[in-house]
């Protein structure tokens, strides 16, 4: 299966008509039950059942419903449905302390990953999608994550982190969407420090990132960005 498929279209170039085939990315509902209660429908870009187990992970992470992958006691994908067994049984609501934070990177390295996100190969195909990605803070890629929707792609990649037993609070997000109060929620519960963005941050998530103790920098274009969090003199050097 493939997340992509290709129409026929008509392209306007200045005065003249091309036909050519043009590929659009693909939804996919899926609806994800815990327990036996269902959490919650979604519409998401997975084509295969990894890319699904990853995503639901990541949303029961973020969501409080689990800490860590040993959790998880099983899981079942059935098309568009997802059944997980938990080990656990947690309120399902977020309720974390502030980060703590013992690294620093380069505004290079920042300017680096945000730019790479150009190049994942989804959005070159459709340029339909969003890209999250992980980068530890010597800027090594470690996972990337496209998605129809900017949330989903934070749900992947916390959901690998989760499968690799990997300390978020040791990497930097990397994402191309929006920044308002949900997705800096989402980054918060699962111990990341630092979050970037080629795209703007909300006011709220603004707020919700120094009360976390987050650096939140938005706008990353070129050699530039804005940085909206006090904590950044510790963890972002020119």
């Amino acid at each position: 299966m493939s997340d992509t498929v290709s129409n026929n279209i008509v392209k306007v170039r200045g005065l003249k008509y091309f036909s050519t085939e043009d590929a659009q990315i693909k939804e996919c509902p899926v609806s994800l039950t815990l327990e036996g209660v269902e959490l919650t429908r979604a519409v998401i870009t997975a084509s295969d059942d990894e890319t699904k187990k990853l995503w639901a992970l990541g949303y029961l992470k973020c969501g409080g419903s689990i800490e860590k992958f040993d959790d998880v006691s099983g899981m079942d994908i059935n098309e568009d449905k997802i059944y997980v067994r938990a080990n656990n049984k947690f309120s399902g609501s977020v309720c974390v302390e502030p980060v703590k934070v013992l690294w620093s990177t380069k505004a290079g390295i920042i300017f680096d990953a945000v730019r790479s996100l150009g190049d994942a190969p989804l959005f070159i195909a459709t340029g339909g999608v969003h890209v999250a990605a992980l980068f530890d803070p010597e800027g090594q890629r470690l996972f990337e994550a496209e998605d129809i929707g900017r949330h989903n792609t934070v749900d992947k990649v916390i959901g690998w982190a989760l499968t690799k037993n990997i300390d978020l609070s040791g990497v930097m997000l990397i994402t191309s969407g929006r920044m308002p109060k949900d997705m800096v929620v989402k980054a918060w519960a699962a111990g990341v420090g630092l979050m970037a963005s080629v795209s703007a941050a909300s006011a709220d998530g603004i707020d919700t990132a120094r009360f976390a103790n987050m650096t939140l920098a938005g706008f990353v274009r070129g050699d530039r960005m804005n940085i909206y969090t006090d904590s950044h003199p510790n963890r972002i050097e020119l």
